[in-house]
């Protein structure tokens, strides 16, 4: 954990996991604050104590360092420490998902695909929802993977999830031995996709399955070229030629097809009453496998008859559908559903809880980090079940979910048919604010605080929150931890530059903020002065300079001249300034801001003040005031050497430093300060790191002989 940046938002969400009473944060503080114990007063909530010891306790590392010892087993540590392990291991050795050893039928459908896709490279396999199009999609790639000499799945429902697919393809690539680590030099989570799709554009042999591709215009700008491997797609767009790729129309079970699959795991019958009454099931389910799979997993649950079943169906049916339902394959699901759900209510409420809230976050994956860390939030009955001292209740809260097949194990987590979740979310009715509002609240509780120490944790957690925003916008959820979830992941896409996925996420966070906050709040201000800095990158100076003023005006009104926040106003007007070519006002306003954060107790050996210095040394270096930049990158290398000489913050201002002498034509020592910055990069974060990555390119291209902005945009 000493590793990780750390916000108080999390300290705040690990007490509450670690100490979940009031009187467990007594006795911690007994143990090691003994000096907040004695501030706590008699009738004081468990809240306004947490409140009182972060607002004491600033040293959120040694806070977090006491907790572990104080409770070591809690499971929370292992998610924590363990994540980003699993994450990459988990990058590293699987091409494909696990192959359902239950698959049965579509032997035609799977052959007629092999040679469509033979003779045409590029196919998709175009159906409604819980046809099982993505089904199929795996057991043809497991089926004929000899044959190619690549085989590689990368879910494409949003843009998130085509990031992570395209890092863990590179990963692949390296774990196979098919690319030298050091190729992917100048790869960052963006690149990383062009460097994959250059890639496959070079070797043959290859097969890329797109599941989920169901957004043509977002898929377009990562389609492969097909001139020397193949593309296989599920999707429910129904004119898949725009992306190059002929349709391929996947229709329901056929009847013997659809009771093999009904009794895959339960005996077929062999009564003629049950006989029929299995016909009758797959009738009314229209063929669906979607459908036939939950109704199955209900009959061996269960040990139900198919006739029995039937009537329940069709009286479930006539009671939740009186006038029908827009959608037949929907109104299957629904059906199945409530039987099934029925079933996982009498087992275990808080299994049932659990799938409701995940009905808003992304299908593909919810990691298990969001009910490790964010539990607490999912209602009573899910946090009752979560117990810290036994690892396995997540198996356990599962459990029912999966034997009815509502959801299904993925890796670190588990995912949910869409389908499914659509059918979630519509019997919910007025409840849908409440699971939604739950969702949210644990997503931000697993959201790490955007470093680059913690990307990965970050990208995998960011399929969850593309699918949250759009809850939140449909349902207009406004409340603090909406706003501060979306904040850090805006973070995280500003720190790899991706200006377009950050800009809706700052937007909506500064609505939250106004409304909920006010205006005149110092919240406020961060979000303003958040959407102004994207809008800087963006090239919209003049609508970033009308939000930085009015940041920089709520914080000298609320929070006065000499707050850091303010100086931190002053630091992004005077970068807008100098993007604008205002260098005289842009110099006065970095000075401003470097003699408030030097004024403040601690500022003169401050990161905020190097950063100040660095950004300033910059501005004298457009100017060609070379001695005077080279003295002030120098003193913002000296405060970092002091503070943490291993810091990657460090690599950056030696960097900086070292443009400077490069322009005083110091070469030697320039080259010497560059490659000092990259091996910082590569010794704390790693050599694939992304930000290492990005040193990695621009000292190459600055020693090139052309100047560069060294490091991504910085608010």
């Amino acid at each position: 954990m000493n590793q990780v940046a750390l916000n108080t938002h999390q300290v705040r969400n690990l007490l509450d996991n670690v100490l979940p009473t009031s009187a467990d944060l007594d006795a911690f503080c007994v143990d090691y604050f003994s000096h907040v114990k004695r501030r706590f007063s008699d009738g004081m909530d468990r809240t306004s104590k947490t409140n009182l010891f972060l607002e004491v306790e600033s040293n959120l590392h040694e806070i977090v360092r006491l907790l572990q010892a104080y409770n070591p087993k809690h499971p929370v540590w292992s998610v924590v420490a363990n994540e980003q392990n699993a994450l990459v291991a988990g990058t590293q050795g699987k091409a494909l998902p696990r192959r359902n050893p239950m698959f049965v039928g579509r032997d035609r459908e799977i052959k007629q695909l092999h040679d469509m896709l033979q003779k045409q490279r590029g196919v998709a396999i175009v159906a409604l929802g819980g046809i099982g199009k993505s089904s199929v999609a795996l057991e043809y790639a497991h089926l004929y993977e000899k044959d190619y000499d690549l085989v590689f799945w990368l879910t494409a429902a949003d843009n998130s999830s085509l990031s992570l697919g395209f890092s863990k393809l590179c990963s692949y690539l390296i774990s196979t031995g098919r690319v030298d680590p050091a190729e992917l030099a100048e790869s960052t989570p963006d690149t990383r996709r062009l460097y994959a799709l250059g890639w496959l554009a070079q070797h043959p042999g290859w097969l890329l399955i797109l599941d989920n591709a169901d957004n043509p215009d977002l898929l377009q700008p990562s389609l492969p070229d097909f001139q020397h491997g193949y593309v296989l797609g599920t999707t429910r767009a129904p004119d898949p030629k725009r992306l190059g790729l002929v349709p391929f129309n996947l229709t329901e079970f056929s009847e013997a097809e659809g009771l093999a699959f009904l009794t895959r795991r339960y005996q077929a019958p062999e009564d003629p009453a049950e006989a029929g009454a299995a016909q009758g099931l797959y009738r009314e389910l229209g063929g669906l496998p979607l459908a036939l799979e939950q109704a199955g997993a209900y009959l061996a649950e269960n040990s139900a008859s198919f006739h029995s079943y039937l009537a329940a169906f069709r009286k479930r049916r006539a009671k939740l559908f009186p006038t029908g339902l827009k959608g037949e394959e929907r109104a299957s699901v629904a059906t199945v559903w409530s039987l099934a759900f029925e079933q996982v209510e009498q087992v275990s409420a808080a299994s049932a809880d659990l799938l409701r809230t995940s009905a808003f976050l992304s299908p593909d994956l919810i990691p298990e980090r969001l009910l490790s860390l964010g539990g607490h939030h999912l209602g009573e009955n899910v946090r009752s079940q979560l117990d810290p001292e036994d690892p396995l209740a997540i198996n356990t809260l599962l459990r029912p979910l999966i034997r009815h097949s509502l959801v299904q194990r993925r890796g670190t987590g588990y995912g949910v048919h869409r389908l499914v979740q659509d059918v979630v979310r519509l019997r919910l009715g007025s409840e849908e604010r409440v699971f939604a509002e739950r969702a949210v609240r644990a997503l931000a509780a697993a959201f790490p605080a955007a470093e680059f120490s913690t990307w990965r944790v970050c990208q995998m957690l960011m399929p969850c929150v593309e699918e949250i925003l759009s809850h939140i916008e449909r349902l207009e959820l406004v409340f603090q931890e909406a706003a501060e979830l979306l904040k850090e992941a805006g973070e995280y896409h500003w720190k790899f530059g991706r200006l377009d996925g950050c800009e809706p996420l700052c937007r909506r966070a500064l609505a939250i903020h106004t409304k909920v906050l006010g205006f005149e709040h110092p919240d406020t201000a961060t979000s303003l002065n958040n959407l102004a800095a994207v809008f800087r990158e963006q090239g919209k100076l003049v609508e970033a300079e009308s939000l930085c003023r009015q940041a920089l005006e709520i914080r000298l009104r609320v929070l006065g001249k000499e707050h850091p926040d303010t100086a931190s106003s002053l630091h992004s007007v005077a970068l807008l300034f100098r993007r604008m070519r205002n260098l005289n006002e842009a110099e006065q306003m970095f000075r401003s801001a470097l003699s408030i954060r030097e004024g403040l107790p601690g500022g003169l050996e401050h990161p905020d003040t190097a950063r100040t210095l660095n950004s300033l040394g910059r501005l004298l270096l457009d100017q060609h005031r070379l001695d005077e930049a080279e003295q002030i990158c120098r003193r913002a290398l000296l405060i970092y050497e002091k503070l943490n000489p291993s810091h990657p913050d460090i690599a950056f201002t030696m960097a900086r430093l070292a443009e400077v002498l490069h322009a005083q034509e110091k070469i030697s020592e320039a080259k010497k300060l560059f490659e000092q910055s990259l091996g910082i990069y590569e010794q704390t974060l790693g050599s694939d790191h992304p930000r290492t990555e990005m040193a990695r390119r621009e000292i190459s291209v600055y020693l090139n002989g052309r100047s560069s902005e060294h490091g991504a945009p910085s608010a």
